[in-house]
């Protein structure tokens, strides 16, 4: 089964910004679109899919966010001011404002691709101003977890 991130963003994960997060934190790896351009596959170089970036969906309604994950670890990057208000503050105006949502699904049985889904997630959280809702099972490494 593989394990699952969400980048939530305030601006949009481009494609550009999720290869220049990919650069920051693996040195080589093969990076192929889908024939519809939905999803990013990254490859390594037998060729096995490591990780699967989806395009991100804009979602006009925050609250979906905390219905469809309560209670799910929510991690800022590092370098980054924390936690932007729009994931915690209450909403300004008569409307929330609308979020990014982006998945990246990491290979089960494939060794350290959820180190590199958790490197690359908050990589790109950390370009679009987000976060991150990592899996509930993940072990974080210790340089990515948070300060009390």
């Amino acid at each position: 089964m593989s394990s699952d991130w969400i980048v939530m963003s305030v601006d949009e994960p481009t494609e550009g910004i999720v290869l220049e997060a990919l650069r920051e934190v693996v040195d080589a790896v093969d990076v192929r679109s889908s024939p519809d351009g939905h999803f990013l596959g990254l490859l390594d170089d037998q060729g096995v899919v490591l990780l699967v970036v989806e395009r991100p969906k804009l979602i006009r309604t925050p609250a979906e966010v905390s219905r469809l994950h309560p209670g799910a670890d929510i991690s800022a990057p590092s370098g980054t001011a924390g936690i932007p208000d729009v994931f915690t503050g209450p909403a300004h105006g008569d409307r929330p404002a609308p979020v990014w949502w982006q998945d990246l699904h990491a290979s089960a049985n494939v060794p350290r691709t959820d180190h590199l889904a958790d490197a690359l997630a908050h990589a790109v959280a950390r370009r679009s101003r987000g976060v991150v809702v990592v899996p509930r099972t993940i072990s974080r490494p210790p340089e990515l977890q948070e300060a009390p």
